[in-house]
């Protein structure tokens, strides 16, 4: 008796009673054989299910509350879920079912009916809360037989690509999203050796006045060399470098190196009052130690705050507004210069922009480039200007490639630009050259 109640403890989930992952693949073994017997071989479906947020549920309300939350989730996916299924807690937020001899469409009716079901509010604690799903599924019918272990990575890996498109979906397994994930974590390995044999550099875009052309300083952008490949796009690596942490200490070099760039620029063309633009990331607008740590490079280069300007996008301040107000005025008391980068791609803020301590507005590119054509985008940045201007804040237009581009922007108001139309983003040398020359025009 002793001995069956050990076993039941370490193969069943003690808080929703279901069983657990090692029951589970058990299960899902003797489908798989069963499957082996009937002529012609009927499909199979494995489930991978995870509860979208349910880190936020905690944060919020403590581990008992999510506890209790997860209990009702799981009573409810077992009353939703046809007889002949076999469910299971994986661990946390995750379960998995099997859905044995489903053709595919009759699992996607049903999964959507799941999905709707369990989506109906919860009260619990005086709230009451929805709680949504993002699912993975792995359609078995074709020799050979795969491993459980196998299927429940597949369908992991399906999940985990229905919460990359949207939450509260789910997705079918398709053999890329393995050759995906491999070459994700393969990318993560690059990415750690890439830090440690330093081969990340700085690109820097000129920014300039619209009426003088003259530079006023640069937007100082992160570049990946492979000696084996050349230059990575960003697009490829700066959401995993975002996304696994990377982020943090790879950001403090790059205003490590972007501030230590400007000293030497403005050793070197003192009549030329230069500002270096350092984009700022997501993880770094929630680090602790963020302002601690830009002090203590400012002060190491003797560089004045008021000569960076960080750059902050309107999504990372509209999360937590009286925090991202309290981090802005830490890190004006820096003297750093604050700009909203791309402006205008987030409405929800404008009621919100004059509590900010913001110097600049950015206009983005998406309406900049569509100026020439395009009425209705001229009357934003229009609107944008405006705005700014009663604000008593700057304006630099991104993504200028065209004269036209630029006249408009003047006759609208708009003073600073950047873009191909002046200079592609280039390396510290090119940016010298270009900066020695600007200096010999205006001599």
């Amino acid at each position: 008796m002793v001995g069956q109640k050990a076993l039941y403890r370490s193969t069943y989930d003690q808080l929703t009673l279901l069983p657990g992952r090692d029951i589970f693949l058990i299960n899902l073994q003797k489908q798989l054989e069963c499957q082996l017997m009937v002529s012609p071989r009927l499909p199979l479906a494995v489930v991978f299910l995870d509860v979208d947020r349910f880190k936020l549920i905690n944060q919020s309300f403590g581990h008992p509350l999510g506890d209790k939350v997860l209990r009702i989730f799981a009573r409810r996916l077992a009353a939703v879920l046809p007889e002949s299924a076999h469910l299971s807690r994986i661990g946390g937020d995750e379960f998995a079912f099997l859905l044995p001899v489903y053709d595919q469409s009759t699992v996607q009716k049903l999964l959507s009916h799941i999905q709707e079901d369990l989506s109906k509010p919860i009260a619990i604690a005086q709230h009451r809360l929805s709680i949504s799903s993002s699912m993975g599924v792995v359609m078995v019918h074709s020799k050979p037989v795969p491993k459980p272990e196998e299927l429940l990575r597949d369908a992991h890996t399906a999940m985990y690509r229905a919460k990359a498109l949207n939450e509260y979906r789910y997705e079918i397994f398709a053999t890329t999203m393995h050759e995906e994930a491999v070459q994700r974590l393969e990318l993560e390995s690059h990415l750690l050796r890439a830090f440690e044999q330093e081969e990340f550099l700085l690109h820097y875009q000129p920014i300039v006045c619209l009426k003088t052309r003259r530079i006023l300083g640069f937007e100082a952008l992160i570049r990946w060399y492979r000696e084996d490949e050349g230059f990575v796009s960003p697009g490829q690596f700066i959401q995993v470098v975002e996304e696994t942490g990377l982020i943090i200490n790879l950001g403090q070099w790059i205003f490590r190196e972007a501030c230590r760039q400007l000293a030497v620029w403005q050793d070197r063309f003192q009549r030329q009052d230069l500002k270096m633009s350092v984009n700022l990331s997501r993880r770094q607008f929630l680090q602790a130690d963020l302002v601690e740590q830009f002090a203590a490079t400012l002060k190491a280069l003797n560089l004045e705050g008021r000569h960076v300007q960080l750059e902050i996008t309107e999504s990372m301040i509209m999360r937590d507004i009286d925090k991202a107000e309290n981090l802005m005025q830490r890190l004006k008391g820096l003297g750093l210069q604050l700009a909203i980068d791309d402006f205008g791609t987030g409405y929800s803020s404008l009621s919100y922009l004059h509590k900010f301590p913001t110097d600049t507005l950015k206009i983005d590119q998406s309406f900049v480039g569509q100026m020439d054509a395009s009425r209705d985008d001229q009357e934003i940045v229009q609107t944008i200007v405006t705005l700014g201007q009663k604000l008593g804040m700057k304006l630099v237009a991104e993504g200028i490639e065209t004269e036209i581009q630029v006249t408009l922007l003047r006759e609208l108001g708009c003073e600073l630009g950047q873009g191909y139309f002046f200079a592609r983003p280039v390396g510290s040398d090119e940016a010298t050259a270009i900066l020695a020359a600007s200096e010999g025009e205006n001599s």
